[in-house]
This record gives structure tokens, C-alpha cells and sequence, in this order.
């Protein structure tokens, strides 16, 4: 066999085994940096030359919005979702941007950035998205409680959900019935997460 040949061989296979064991440790290691919220780290790294050979640009510039929110840079989150208003987004990526968006800007009480966000999830396909996303706009925009009755049935039928999903669930509805003026069943729910808190402390 031609030894360049088996030069090249050897090449791709080295390429091959090592670009996605590479990948994942900087994927990691920038990952890290946000999650420790050493964001002088995060700017370092993801303006390092090798960045664009192992995460995709979507992937780039999702980090950096994530840092923008994490690190309560109002400016800098703002540009970023501007940013991707520009961007040719595929459906998943739309999924990601657009909930983050609705998910930040309901936080942050910004009513007209909110419905931005919403109208465009509401355009999307992903059916359990949009549902789950209409309670919370009923819920923290519109102050409302139209699924307090459904969402305490769900609870009380324990239908499938999980540890978080609960603490989410009993959270909302103390909000709604805060909405509603009951403060006595707001408490009592509030207090039901507290208590389920302190379990998983003990």
C-alpha cells in the first residue's frame, strides 16, 4: 500500500477518534465557566480560535445569550435576542430562543417584549410548547387564573409528573389564587413547596 496512502489513513482515523472527544471537553469547560458564573473565563474561551471548529455558531452565540441573562447584562441580552432576530433559525432553535425570550422578559415585567415572544411561540409547532407556555402568559402576564381547577386536578391525580413538574405546579397556583385575591390558598401552596423543600434538605 502507498505510504501516503496509509498517511492519510491514519490521519482521518486520528481526526475521527480525537474531534469529538475534544468537542466535549470544550463544550464542557465553557459550560462549566457559566454554570460557576466566572464570566471573565467564559468571554476568554469563547473567543478562542478552536470555538468554531467544535460548537456550531447557533450553539456560539446561545452561550453567550445565556451568559448575557446569567450575568443580569440587560444591554448585552437585549442585542443578543436582536441578534437572533436576524438569524435563520431552523425549529428547535427557534424553540430555545423564542421560550427563553418569553421565559426573561415575562421576569423581567417587560409586557410588550413578553407578547413578542409568545405571538412567535404561538406560531410554532410544537403543540405541548404552546400549551404549556399559554398557562404561564395566563398566569404571570395576564395575572389570571383560568387553569387553576385543572392544574390543582392534575396535582391531586399525581398524573405522571415529576418532583420539579409538582413544585411548579403547586408554585403557579399559589400565584393564581394570589391573582384571585385568596391570599389564605396562596399561603397554603407556598407553603406546600416549602415544606417539600425542607424534606429534600432533611
Amino acid at each position: 500500500m502507498n505510504i501516503y496512502l496509509i498517511i492519510t489513513i491514519v490521519v482521518v482515523l486520528v481526526l475521527v477518534i480525537s474531534l469529538p472527544l475534544g468537542r466535549r471537553m470544550v463544550v464542557n469547560s465553557v459550560e462549566n465557566s457559566l454554570l460557576q458564573e466566572n464570566f471573565d473565563k467564559f468571554d476568554k474561551q469563547i473567543k478562542r480560535w478552536y470555538i468554531k471548529i467544535f460548537i456550531q455558531p447557533f450553539n456560539v452565540d446561545f452561550l453567550k445569550l445565556n451568559r448575557a441573562i446569567l450575568s443580569e447584562d440587560k444591554e448585552m441580552t437585549d442585542e443578543m435576542f436582536e441578534h437572533f432576530d436576524h438569524v435563520n433559525l431552523n425549529e428547535d432553535q427557534k424553540e430555545q430562543v423564542y421560550y427563553r425570550g418569553f421565559q426573561y422578559y415575562v421576569t423581567e415585567g417587560n409586557r410588550k417584549m413578553s407578547d413578542k415572544y409568545y405571538d412567535l411561540i404561538k406560531d410554532l409547532s410544537n403543540e405541548d410548547l404552546i400549551n404549556y407556555v399559554d398557562r404561564l402568559y395566563d398566569v404571570y402576564v395576564r395575572k389570571g387564573w383560568k387553569y387553576l381547577d385543572e392544574m390543582i386536578d392534575e396535582v391531586q391525580e399525581d398524573d405522571g409528573l415529576t418532583k420539579d413538574e409538582q413544585l411548579e405546579h403547586y408554585s403557579m397556583i399559589s400565584t393564581m389564587y394570589d391573582n384571585k385575591g385568596d391570599k389564605k390558598n396562596a399561603d397554603k401552596y407556598m407553603d406546600i413547596i416549602t415544606s417539600e423543600f425542607d424534606k429534600d434538605d432533611a
